[in-house]
């Protein structure tokens, strides 16, 4: 056998043909490997979807069908702990609309709403719908004394709608869990229909209905009050009138800025003691929607919501 010197051509094929080989024999294994492990994930799922049939199967003999508390909006499940708040206030329902008053393109709306009251800000708010012949929303908290009462009545007496808020608890405390909100929103609504005999159907929830406090409990919540008849609204525009330093010229450039033009606008004002400008704003903004067409209405539970959810 002649010898192969190094750096000749036959001993760099000999190098080539080896790398390949080496090559070719890596490829294999990986192949072999990646067979391996793809054989015992097909068996792996055969097993869960196995186990996922007899599931479904038992279920079925159960009579499970989660579709049931949907079918009926006074439908009590006794089936577990999570859902016992169902039967919490039996007297707090109310009747669901058949249907939203349906929007047309050529028409435009706009809703005042304020939110926390009533407060001393309240009667000058009031003073200025009733210059101004508009019909607003106040969604209200569970506020004790005369004053807050004859406040209550007026809202209802003027012909705006009443919606509620809150009853006077904390967010933190309120989004605990189901239950401590219904017992919130029980005392805010029992207290409205003793003063006005009123039963108010629309509600905001307290920070708006997505919020950093009701994260655990927000999908059960939302869903306890829609089978209780409720509607919630939230807002698409704001005043910006949250801070005590808020001017009305200001108020009325944020709401306008916030609310631009849009279909349907449901306005964010608040009703508080620190809100002395929130009453003054009201005329440029009316003036300025009306110039445009818009139509001003209260909320009402066939009215379609904004939602933030």
């Amino acid at each position: 056998m002649s010898r192969i010197e190094f750096g000749s051509e036959r001993f760099f094929k000999r190098i080539i043909t080896f790398i390949v080989m080496l090559v070719v024999a890596g490829l294999l294994t990986g192949l072999l490997f990646i067979w391996s492990k793809y054989a015992d994930a097909c068996e792996r799922l055969a097993e869960l979807e196995k186990s996922a049939l007899s599931i479904e199967v038992s279920q079925q003999e159960a009579g499970q069908n989660t579709g049931l508390l949907a079918a009926d909006s006074r439908n009590v499940s006794h089936t577990g702990e999570d859902l016992v708040y169902q039967t919490l206030y039996p007297e707090l329902y109310v009747e669901k609309p058949d249907e939203f008053v349906p929007v047309y393109d050529a028409e435009r709306f706009f809703y005042f709403t304020f939110h926390g009251g009533p407060s001393v800000a309240t009667e000058k708010i009031l003073d200025e719908l009733l210059a101004l012949d508009i019909k607003a929303t106040f969604f209200v908290s569970a506020k004790e004394g005369t004053k807050n009462a004859e406040i209550l009545n007026r809202i209802v007496e003027e012909g705006h709608s009443i919606g509620i808020y809150s009853g006077g608890e904390s967010a933190n405390r309120v989004y605990q869990s189901v239950e401590t909100y219904l017992a919130d929103f029980y005392k805010a609504f029992t207290y409205v229909e003793e003063q006005t005999g009123v039963r108010p159907s629309v509600f905001r929830f307290c920070s708006g209905t997505v919020n950093k406090y009701n994260v655990p409990v927000r999908e059960q919540l939302t869903a306890e009050m829609l089978r209780r008849g409720f509607v919630y609204y939230d807002w698409n525009a704001s005043g910006g009138d949250q801070t005590a330093d808020a001017k009305a010229k200001d108020i009325a450039g944020t709401a306008i800025e916030t609310a631009q033009e849009k279909q349907r606008i449901f306005l964010l004002l608040h009703d508080a003691v620190f809100n002395s400008e929130t009453a003054a704003a009201l005329k440029e903004i009316t003036a300025y929607y009306q110039e445009r067409g818009y139509l001003y209405h209260p909320i009402t539970s066939n009215v379609r919501p904004v939602t933030f959810d």
